[in-house]
């Protein structure tokens, strides 16, 4: 071996090369039956998120590390193999000597891969679950990404994950654009070296804290996937691939809610693009606590969403989800056959009583408004996501506070409303409808203009103020609403009617 490590396997802290924020927003005390099953010191600290009705703005740690050797699923040592601990996830002593060793051993056989970068981390531990990887991995590589100055020639670092999760990840990855030759994927002590690498911390954390920006990154992934047509859907999960938590009347719930019109679902058997396209065209989805249930980042806007959760499973992750994409979210709380088990993995059973809630759930679906009614929801900086609805002011005049994204709903009788934004000078967004989210959430990128475009039958008038002051009233039909002093869109006010009034 031709170098030597002095201060191999010690432990140090590196300030970070961006502090950013991540919005604010505002949650709701989730809708649980059977409340009294759950224990009472799991019940407390799930209510510590449950009832705190704000999350204030979140900073977010991006690092840039020149000269850096990365292996496991996390861990990052400096070019001395010193573990850089505020970037890394956690491991013993015992673990990094073993990958430092390793890294030896392929430095003294000159087989260590390297790489000039910039790479970026999207993977942690636990890099095998389809729910940690699309909400916290996939958009801890995204926007890791965002702030890489070179853009297409950045590497992601992916896990060597089992084939299904390894197929989910390339093909998100696919659909968000990013060549597939520019990702690796590495293995426990496969261990490699970069002159570059990039780490976004802070997105996450366990049990407490999802950012908006997870969401909204993971949301964008269904952008162009058309939606299913089923409107209401019963999540099964796939055998085989179980670890634990098993809804042991399952098979009866199916059945009885297939009269209801509900279709069963095998998530872990469908493609990713199959998935998204299932939940993006639901109305009402009901399943059990689990990987799949992740899917509900592509529902739309109102979509009514039950999840069927074991009596003791301390579980935010859902609802964190179900907030950002302001989703009509209710737990069902299910009896455990051993009722003292606090085992996370117990199975469970869902009651009589709690299938026939589901069954005289109301036909018309949540999603469908009226004209007047259709759901409207903004991004707005610093104050995080607010709701709204047609002929309702989106947004403060005045305020001086930038909206950086919006979405807007179908009419009531499902037809869409399509919507874009002005991005900047002469740059208008693509049409997006069907409640999907138009702009940069989070980001502190501010919209210039709204345009508004209606169906046959219908006409639309626009009014928005902007940050400098200026009002600009009643743009008809599609024409872009935008102030001639290119100042940000703080507010907006849409009317849509049918014609013959």
């Amino acid at each position: 071996m031709t170098r030597q490590f002095p201060h191999a396997g010690r432990r140090i802290t590196i300030e970070p090369a961006l502090v950013t924020e991540s919005a604010a927003f505002r949650v709701e005390y989730p809708s649980v039956r059977n409340i009294e099953l759950v224990n009472r010191g799991v019940l407390r600290a799930m209510e510590e998120s449950w009832g705190k009705s704000i999350f204030p703005e979140h900073k977010l740690e991006v690092f840039r590390i020149h000269g850096a050797y990365f292996s496991e699923e996390c861990l990052i040592l400096d070019d001395e193999l010193r573990v850089i601990e505020n970037a890394s996830d956690g491991y013993t002593d015992q673990e990094v000597q073993r990958v430092i060793v390793r890294i030896c051993d392929l430095l003294q056989a000159k087989l260590l891969p390297h790489y000039r970068g910039p790479a970026v981390v999207a993977k942690r531990r636990a890099a095998g679950n389809y729910g940690h990887f699309m909400m916290e991995m996939l958009p801890m590589g995204i926007i890791g990404h965002a702030y890489c100055k070179d853009g297409p020639e950045t590497l992601f670092l992916l896990h060597r994950s089992p084939p299904p999760m390894l197929d989910a990840a390339l093909r998100a990855y696919r659909l968000l654009g990013a060549p597939l030759n520019r990702l690796i994927i590495l293995g426990e002590l496969e261990p490699l070296h970069v002159e570059e690498l990039v780490i976004v911390r802070g997105l996450t954390k366990h049990g407490t804290y999802m950012s908006p920006l997870c969401v909204a990154t993971v949301a964008a992934l269904g952008d162009h996937i058309v939606p299913g047509p089923h409107k209401k859907i019963i999540v099964r999960r796939l055998p085989g691939w179980q670890r634990g938590r098993t809804l042991i009347n399952e098979d009866e719930l199916c059945a009885r809610l297939a009269q209801q019109g509900y279709q069963a679902i095998e998530p872990g058997s469908m493609s990713l693009e199959e998935q998204i396209a299932a939940f993006s065209g639901a109305d009402y989805v009901v399943g059990a606590a689990g990987a799949a249930l992740t899917n509900i980042v592509f529902c739309k806007p109102t979509t009514r969403v039950t999840s069927l959760v074991p009596a003791h499973f301390p579980d935010t992750f859902f609802w964190f989800i179900a907030t950002h994409k302001r989703l009509a979210y209710s737990e069902i709380r299910c009896d455990v056959p051993d009722r003292g088990d606090l085992d996370q993995k117990a199975d469970f059973r869902i009651r009589e009583s709690d299938i026939q809630w589901l069954e005289e759930l109301p036909v018309t679906p949540t999603s469908h408004q009226s004209a007047e009614g259709v759901m409207i929801i903004a991004s707005i900086q610093g104050m995080g996501d607010l709701n709204g609805r047609l002929g309702e002011w989106i947004g403060t005049p005045g305020s001086r506070r930038p909206i950086d994204g919006f979405s807007i709903g179908p009419l009531s009788d499902g037809r869409p409303i399509e919507y874009r934004a002005v991005v900047g000078p002469n740059w208008l967004s693509s049409w997006m409808r069907d409640g999907k989210f138009c702009g940069s959430r989070g980001w502190h990128l501010p919209l210039f203009g709204i345009g508004v475009r209606v169906p046959v039958g219908y006409e639309s008038l626009t009014s928005a103020t902007f940050t400098d002051g200026t009002r600009v009233a009643d743009v008809v039909g599609d024409g872009t609403c935008s102030a001639s002093s290119g100042a940000p869109l703080e507010a907006f006010h849409v009317i849509v009617r049918p014609t013959n009034q």
